[in-house]
C-alpha cells in the first residue's frame, strides 16, 4: 500500500467515462512555438506529480518558477477555474498572460467598472453593444468549418465594441488604464464628435445624444477586476482560436508518452512513494528528450546537439524502423 496516494478524478472521454481512481497525477510542461512560427522538436519542459487532485495550481507555478522566462502559457480548464489569488494572480506577478477556454461559470455579462460598460466574457466591453453580440455560445464540436467560420465572424464583431489599452500596465499600482471604443477609432457615437466624422463602414452606436455611454470614456482596472478570467485575446474570437490551438501540443506529447513512444499508465512504475515516483518519471521523460532531439533534427538532416556539444560523428541509421525475426513463430505445447 503506497501511503501518499489520494484520490483524483479523471475527465470523460471517447475510450471512457468519467471515473475516480487512487494514485497520482502528473503535470507535464512543453515548449510552443509563437502564433504562425515554424513548429519545434516537441520536449517535456516541466513536470510536477502530485498526490490525486491536490495542489494544482501550484504545480502550474512550481514549473513556471523552475524554467524562468516564460511569458504566456496555455492552460487546461482543470487549472484556470482556481481562485484569482492561487493562479491568475501568482502568474500576473511574474509577467505570465495566460490564454484559456473559459467554463460556463466564467462567460457572461456583468456590471462594468464605470457606467456604460460590462464585463463579457473576461472583456470590458460599451454597454451600448448589439444584445445579440452579448451573450453568444462555442461553436459546437461537430459542426462544418464553414458554420464554425460563422460563428467565429460573431464573436469578431465584439471587438469594435472592446476597450483597448490607453497605457502601460502600471505596477506601482497594480492597474492599467482603457480608452473606450470611440475614443479608439473602432465605431461612431453621437456622444463623441470626432468619431462621428469617420467612416460609415464603422458601427454606430444607439446611444442617445447628451446620455451617459462609456463609448467616449477612459477608465482605470485594476488588476483584480474580474482577475481569474482575463486573457490577451478576446474568448472565442479568431485571435484567441490561434493561440489556443497551439495548446494540442501538450496533448499530443501525453498521447506520446502514454501509448506511442512510451507506455507511462497505471503499472509502469512498481514502486511506492511520492519521491521515488518523481524521480524514476524524471528520468524516464529525460531520456525521451533525448530520444525526440535526435529524431527530430536527423530527420532534417541537421546535426543533433549533443553531437555537436560532444564532438562526435553524424549518426545515419534510420529512424523508426525495425526488421521482424524471419524465422517460423514458436507454438508453445503444454
Amino acid at each position: 500500500m503506497d501511503p501518499d496516494v489520494r484520490w483524483g478524478k479523471r475527465t470523460a472521454t471517447d475510450r471512457r467515462p468519467e471515473e475516480k481512481y487512487v494514485g497520482y497525477e502528473l503535470h507535464l510542461a512543453t515548449y510552443v512555438p509563437p502564433t504562425g512560427a515554424d513548429p519545434i522538436p516537441q520536449l517535456t519542459a516541466g513536470m510536477v506529480l502530485r498526490s490525486g487532485v491536490t495542489r494544482r495550481a501550484p504545480a502550474v507555478v512550481a514549473i513556471l518558477d523552475t524554467l524562468g522566462d516564460v511569458d504566456e502559457v496555455l492552460l487546461d480548464r482543470g487549472y484556470t477555474q482556481a481562485k484569482a489569488e492561487n493562479l491568475a494572480r501568482p502568474l500576473r506577478v511574474r509577467g505570465v498572460e495566460v490564454t484559456m477556454d473559459l467554463h460556463s461559470t466564467q462567460r457572461g455579462v456583468r456590471p462594468g467598472p464605470i457606467p456604460g460598460t460590462i464585463w463579457v466574457d473576461g472583456h470590458l466591453y460599451i454597454s451600448a453593444m448589439p444584445e445579440a453580440l452579448q451573450n453568444l455560445d462555442e461553436p459546437p464540436m461537430s459542426i462544418s468549418q464553414d458554420e464554425r467560420k460563422e460563428i467565429r465572424g460573431r464573436f469578431d464583431k465584439r471587438e469594435a465594441y472592446r476597450f483597448t489599452a490607453l497605457a502601460k500596465h502600471r505596477d506601482d499600482r497594480n492597474s492599467q488604464r482603457f480608452k473606450g471604443p470611440a475614443l479608439a477609432g473602432h465605431l461612431r457615437c453621437v456622444n463623441t464628435p470626432a468619431s462621428i466624422r469617420l467612416g460609415h463602414h464603422l458601427p454606430t452606436t444607439s446611444c442617445a445624444k447628451g446620455a451617459p455611454c462609456g463609448c467616449g470614456k477612459t477608465v482605470t482596472v485594476p488588476d483584480t477586476d474580474v482577475e481569474r478570467d482575463r486573457q490577451p485575446h478576446p474568448w472565442q474570437s479568431t485571435a484567441w482560436v490561434r493561440s489556443y490551438n497551439r495548446r494540442s501540443l501538450i496533448e499530443g506529447l501525453n498521447a506520446q508518452i502514454r501509448f506511442q513512444s512510451l507506455n507511462i499508465n497505471r503499472g509502469f512504475i512498481r514502486l511506492n512513494g511520492l519521491a521515488s515516483t518523481t524521480l524514476l518519471l524524471a528520468v524516464t521523460l529525460a531520456g525521451r528528450n533525448f530520444d525526440r532531439l535526435h529524431d527530430w533534427h536527423t530527420a532534417r538532416g541537421l546535426n543533433d546537439p549533443w553531437q555537436d556539444h560532444l564532438g562526435e560523428p553524424p549518426d545515419d541509421r534510420p529512424l523508426d524502423r525495425y526488421t521482424r525475426t524471419r524465422g517460423k513463430p514458436r507454438r508453445w505445447r503444454q
